[in-house]
């Protein structure tokens, strides 16, 4: 009889631990699926703000050389940031979070003045109100010194290197420095103020 038990005991221990091991094995495997789920968000939320601020150097590349703020919807340039904000706070270190904050606060803030600048004022109502506002909007389109575009375009284009390089599409610092310098120097000469062709600042 006491065989029958220690027989019986063995074989539920058995039991007991082989439950455990495909418990554990199921265990080891949820967490890599969830592990592998966390990356891709990780990856597409890098992805999307990069996107959303490359979008947002170009138009202010293109507003330089042009001398005025040109077509482009500026309010819609950071919807992205607004919904994978949350993503990329767990992911970045804290440098890089601030970094690119840093960067959309200096978009939010040019988004802001023209906001301010070239809001709307209503449907114009007679030929006279067309024209007068055709006019206001080519006076006050105009890129003004104040507006700072080469610091916010590098701080954008800092913050666009750092989500690349977490997204494994980095290329070499040396590289990188390189187009960017080139880029700067098309649109705003060596020095480090603005473009020369720019409206100056007005009280």
């Amino acid at each position: 009889m006491l065989t029958a038990v220690i027989s019986v005991l063995i074989g539920s221990i058995a039991g007991c631990l082989a439950t455990l091991q495909v418990e554990r094995v199921r265990a080891r495997r949820n967490e890599a699926e969830m592990a592998e789920g966390r990356q891709r968000a990780e990856k597409r939320a890098f992805r999307l703000v990069e996107r959303e601020l490359d979008i947002a150097a170009q138009q202010i590349a293109d507003a330089a050389a042009a001398g005025h703020y040109l077509g482009g919807d500026w309010q819609s340039l950071t919807l992205e940031w607004g919904e994978q904000r949350p993503v990329l706070a767990g992911s970045l270190g804290t440098g890089d979070w601030f970094r690119i904050l840093a960067a959309y606060n200096a978009l939010e803030d040019l988004q802001g003045l023209l906001e301010r600048r070239l809001g709307s004022r209503g449907d114009p109502e007679t030929i006279g109100q067309v024209v007068s506002s055709a006019l206001v909007d080519a006076h006050n389109g105009r890129v003004r010194e104040d507006d700072q575009l080469r610091l916010r375009w590098q701080a954008i284009r800092s913050a666009e290197w750092i989500l690349r390089s977490y997204s494994g599409d980095a290329e070499g610092v040396d590289s990188a420095l390189r187009s960017d310098e080139l880029i700067a120097r098309r649109l705003w000469g060596s020095s480090r103020g603005e473009q020369a062709s720019v409206e100056p600042s007005r009280a």
